[in-house]
This record gives C-alpha cells, structure tokens and sequence, in this order.
C-alpha cells in the first residue's frame, strides 16, 4: 500500500496504468493544507485505512477525507 498527496496521479495515464498493471493499493490525502496536516489525517484515519484495505483488493486508487475513504479508481472501473 502506498500513501500520498498526489491527487493527479488518476489522471496522468502512465502513473495511474502502472498503479493499477502493478496491483497496487494507493490512498490519496484530499484534506489539509500543509504536510503536517496531511501527515495528522493519515495518523488519525490509520483505522478506517486499516478497515478499507480489508474491504478491497488492490489495485485501486482511493481518496483519504478526513472522516472517509472512497473509492476512486479500481479494477472494475479502469480504462488502460
């Protein structure tokens, strides 16, 4: 699993086709302004993020909100 601040990584074709051709599990911070912030959802979120990888197969792109994980980009729904 990786964790990251890059909300653009769905749309850049060759970093979201090698995201999902490499079977990874990747959850974007969408909340906080600064890195410190970020890095405290990413801290206080650890249980939903737990729960979620629990719940999904990778690969899949997700979207980390304070409160929330959803879905962004899976198998299902991926167009090379």
């Amino acid at each position: 699993m990786a964790l990251t601040t890059d909300t653009r990584l769905r749309y850049i074709p060759e970093e979201r086709d090698t995201i999902m051709l490499s079977n990874a599990a990747v959850i974007a911070s969408v909340s906080g302004s600064s890195h410190g912030e970020k890095a405290a959802i990413f801290l206080a979120c650890r249980e939903i993020i737990i729960d979620f990888l629990r719940l999904h197969e990778p690969p899949f792109i997700a979207r980390l909100y304070r409160d929330r994980i959803e879905m962004w980009l899976n198998l299902e729904n991926w167009q090379p």
